[in-house]
């Protein structure tokens, strides 16, 4: 295979034309009537004007709106009213090239940046820069990141059988936004309509920013993801209105919440979210491990604590377990018997004894241990985690502080007043002088208790994301540029301590705030069969070794085979909690399978996982009803090993399935170990991918572990 090929072409004129192209990916833009307007895409590495005379440009009539962003300056749309400056591009040490375009503004003194990185993978990211070059303060809002024609089918009338465009193209995207049902997928047909897909403003938090959009016609597939942990819509329109029977697809990419967005000092800069986004004549699987490639690198850039790339095996333990010094230790000792690599202590470390399950959340924000518990401070924990061969962490929730908290009474106006007019806990982060306190915060835990680990919580309501702060702006945008900034630091400063994201569960997965950490919580929902449709949907949108899932603790112990709960771990980066009440003895039989199926992460996975692929055999599972069969498969990049899970969800009568691996060569052979029962056969990459493994699961919520290794 050749190199990655990454490149930007130009063609000057009164027109400018820039064609972005990235492996065989193509986009291109040009500067229109006062515009930058969306020309096209191509999956084939063709150049629109591959034909020079005749080239496949969109045409000014194909699109009543065209241009690829838009701003609102004092209320007034920024539109026809732009002046093409020029474009600068900077190779990066990674291969990448950024694009700079500056363009001027004929109406407000201010200049507009649109910039783009390529990489050579199908994603190309984008984000734009306002700058005010005028005397007075501006208002920013009503921001569209990127929008513009994505496709357009010609007499696609022939392509039906009933005249009816409803099948032509599917939309994909997370159904719900609701807590506890992250990551799940589902295909719509998509009508000639407009349709919106929104989250934490005026749906709830927990729906990942993302879309797929399908071209059910020649094949293609587009897949976007908004980093930005705000308010945000997509807008899909497709139109087939015209005498003509074409088919027009588009879309908008756009921030939403209180206006305005932001308020603009003089000589002052608003950096939007990024938006990745890609094309290709592929497949669902292609396009999502050529998103992960993509993200790991071009925005996981920090590297991980210790070199550990492939995600490290946790042990935690929460506030409904006694938290007291023997707990700790009895915990250490289940961790160090599976093969655990941290021991991290949740919520209420800071509460007098007895009292953590009850006042954890009215706590936070005074940030010292509880004297009755360890009457020592962690030394004694954090060695004996250290004696077993485990890392020390501790949980926080620094951008809350409690009404039992010191800052309560000392700081009444660091707290985010909702535009309801209701007080709630969480502080304001658009404030500098909170974000020093919780900087502050958080070094302490590192430098005075010397934890290995910090796990980061942030619990609240997506009502606290109504609101606006002391600069009259949507107080919701600058949180977020202030918390993202104090993270970066933060890595930077504390290279080796293990930074882990959590939100309610999975309330801040997007691309903008995870890429701070080393790995990200994607849901407080671990029990079966809903923890497995979880980490089939977000192992779509982030790679799996940043994909946090759990087994233990959390309820997830209540129903279930100990193998399904387990094995869907291993799927992401896997996390443990306590398997047995404190006083008594280990079920070695229970632990040693635990152990087992994590010696098989650590031993076969984790090896190939920071640069493997992973595939959706079953990406929907009916959405929020996880009915039927789930298979993901998780390979090295070189089709030299992998793993294959089987799980059987509810109400599934069939108790055989015939599973057809992905990640590996035809032209091999492999040995294929059925974990169930330890069998293991010699079988070639051929007949695997033509005739299928067939595999049994007598009972529900049950699982099987195919693994294979090139011979």
């Amino acid at each position: 295979m050749s190199e990655k090929f990454c490149n930007l072409f130009i063609k000057d004129g009164d027109m400018p034309v820039f064609c972005y192209r990235s492996g065989l990916t193509v986009y291109e833009e040009g500067f229109r009537g006062g515009n930058f307007n969306a020309l096209g895409y191509n999956g084939s590495g063709f150049t629109l004007d591959v034909l020079e005379d005749m080239p496949t440009y969109f045409t000014p009539g194909d699109f009543l709106k065209k241009e690829t962003f838009s701003v609102d300056i004092n209320g007034v749309t920024c539109r026809n009213n732009w002046k093409y400056e020029f474009c600068e591009q900077n190779e990066k040490e990674n291969g990448s090239i950024e694009v700079r375009i500056k363009l001027s503004n004929t109406v407000f003194p201010i200049v507009a940046y649109v910039c783009t990185l390529i990489d050579g993978t199908a994603i190309l990211t984008r984000h734009i820069e306002i700058e005010n070059i005028g005397k007075d303060k501006l208002n920013v809002s009503n921001v569209t990141v990127m929008a513009g024609g994505m496709d357009k089918i010609n007499r696609w009338h022939e392509y039906t059988a009933d005249e009816n465009a409803d099948k032509l193209f599917s939309l994909g995207y997370f159904t719900t936004s609701q807590h506890m049902q992250e990551g799940a997928f589902k295909w719509h047909d998509l009508p000639s309509a407009r349709q919106t897909i929104e989250g934490r403003f005026s749906r709830d938090r927990f729906r990942h920013p993302m879309f797929m959009v399908k071209n059910n016609v020649y094949g293609s597939i587009w897949f976007a993801q908004l980093a930005y942990s705000g308010g945000y819509a997509f807008d899909i329109d497709f139109n087939t209105e015209s005498r003509e029977h074409t088919a027009r697809l588009s879309f908008a990419c756009r921030i939403v919440g209180e206006n305005p967005t932001y308020v603009l000092e003089k000589n002052g800069k608003f950096v939007s979210p990024a938006l990745h986004i890609g094309m290709m004549n592929a497949s669902m699987d292609d396009i999502i491990n050529e998103m992960h490639e993509h993200t790991r690198k071009s925005v996981f850039t920090i590297p991980h604590a210790h070199g550990m790339n492939g995600g490290w095996f946790e042990g935690g333990m929460g506030p409904e377990r006694t938290m007291d010094i023997e707990a700790c230790k009895r915990f250490c000792d289940t961790f160090a018997y599976i093969g655990a690599e941290t021991f991290i202590i949740d919520a209420g470390w800071y509460c007098p004894k007895g009292l953590a399950t009850k006042e954890w959340s009215k706590r936070v924000g005074t940030w010292n241990y509880a004297e009755d518990l360890y009457p020592n401070g962690f030394d004694e924990i954090r060695e004996y985690a250290h004696s077993k061969g485990l890392l020390f962490g501790l949980w926080m929730e620094p951008e809350r502080a409690g009404v039992l908290s010191e800052i309560w009474e000392k700081h009444p106006d660091w707290y985010i007043t909702k535009v309801t007019s209701e007080k709630d806990i969480v502080l304001d982060c658009s404030k500098p002088e909170v974000i020093e306190f919780i900087e502050s915060s958080i070094c302490h835990l590192v430098d005075d208790y010397k934890i290995d680990v910090f796990r980061l919580d942030y619990n609240i309501s997506y009502s606290n994301m109504h609101y606006f702060n002391e600069k009259g702006e949507n107080g919701i945008y600058r949180y977020y540029e202030n918390v993202c900034a104090m993270f970066e630091r933060l890595r930077k400063k504390y290279p080796n301590v293990v930074f882990e994201n959590c939100a309610s569960g999975g309330a801040r997965t997007d691309l903008q705030f995870v890429k701070n950490f080393d790995h990200t919580w994607v849901t407080d929902e671990n029990t079966l069969p809903l923890s497995v449709l979880i980490t089939n949907g977000m192992t779509m949108v982030l790679p799996p070794e940043y994909v946090d899932r759990l087994c233990a603790g959390m309820f997830s112990h209540e129903h279930g085979a100990l193998d399904c709960s387990v094995r869907n771990t291993i799927f992401g980066r896997p996390t443990a909690n306590q398997f047995n009440s404190k006083d008594s003895c280990f079920n070695t039989q229970q632990l040693d399978f635990v152990k087992h199926t994590f010696d098989i992460y650590k031993n076969v996975i984790r090896p190939f996982a920071p640069t493997g692929k992973i595939y959706h055999h079953t990406p929907e599972i009916y959405a929020t009803k996880p009915h039927d069969t789930v298979i993901l498969e998780r390979s090295a990049s070189d089709k030299s090993a992998g793993v294959i899970g089987i799980f059987r969800l509810v109400l599934n009568p069939n108790e055989s399935t015939v599973v057809y691996p992905k990640g590996i060569d035809v032209s091999a052979c492999y040995e294929v170990t059925f974990d169930n029962s330890g069998a293991t056969v010699k079988l070639s990459g051929y007949e695997m991918v033509n005739n299928g493994i067939k595999v049994t699961l007598p009972t529900q919520l049950s699982s099987e572990l195919v693994i294979y290794k090139k011979v």
